[in-house]
């Protein structure tokens, strides 16, 4: 198959001609290659409206790794709305299928709840987040040490914590940094300035503790809060 060939050898212009002129004479199989190339941009300009019209055709005429990027389509709101429902229902049929790069994304599911679609279960989540694709291992270490922390399983989660960050995830090493110390690490979130509730957070804590800045500090970064997030904030002083 020329397109598959060209694809591998990262023609990717001459490959996309070979698709497109494919799933005109109805090589259907063509369809999914190409809608990779639509949602990443390769040779084509990105379109994910094209790229999800693409995943759904494949997955309606049977191609079983399509439901995985459809689904993903559907997770983030790519290319059409955003419909955790049908995310949830395409990826649990990848799994089914053996599609292992799903796995993550159920993990992160299951280990918060979705609203009206699935509740929490730390123990499916990491069933899952323990049985993905290499290309998903590191946030899945993430996902299992934030799920481990929310189960109050400390030990569990800087296990996969630490792991996730000497791999190079930043997430991970703030949530560390959060674990270890969090009055010091909720004191660097307010500093920052992005986050209008940690700064009211850290606002009330430093008004209940004299000795870190107490009543100057707290109207201090209130009035900070209230010029950064006017919209968000209405907090008198």
């Amino acid at each position: 198959y020329a397109g598959e060939i060209d694809r591998h050898q990262s023609l990717h212009e001459k490959a996309i001609e070979y698709y497109s002129q494919a799933i005109k004479y109805g090589e259907l199989q063509a369809t999914l290659p190409m809608g990779w190339y639509y949602e990443g941009g390769v040779s084509v300009e990105k379109d994910y409206k094209k790229a999800f019209l693409l995943y759904k055709k494949a997955y309606e005429e049977g191609n079983l790794s399509s439901a995985f990027y459809l689904g993903r389509m559907y997770y983030f709101g790519r290319g059409t709305e955003e419909n955790d429902a049908k995310a949830f229902r395409l990826f649990s049929e990848a799994s089914q299928n053996g599609y292992k790069d799903v796995n993550c994304f159920l993990g992160r599911m299951y280990g918060y709840g979705v609203k009206g679609v699935v509740e929490s279960n730390a123990e499916k989540a990491i069933e899952y987040l323990s049985d993905v694709s290499e290309a998903y291992e590191v946030d899945a270490w993430y996902n299992m040490g934030c799920i481990y922390a929310n189960e109050k399983r400390m030990d569990d989660a800087m296990i996969w914590l630490k792991k996730a960050a000497e791999a190079g995830d930043e997430r991970a090493e703030k949530v560390i940094k959060q674990i270890q110390n969090p009055q010091e690490f909720l004191r660097e979130q307010a500093e920052e300035g992005k986050d209008p509730n940690a700064m009211i957070r850290y606002a009330a804590f430093v008004f209940s503790n004299p000795e870190q800045g107490g009543f100057t500090k707290a109207i201090e970064t209130i009035t900070r809060a209230n010029q950064l997030f006017p919209d968000d904030l209405n907090v008198k002083e």
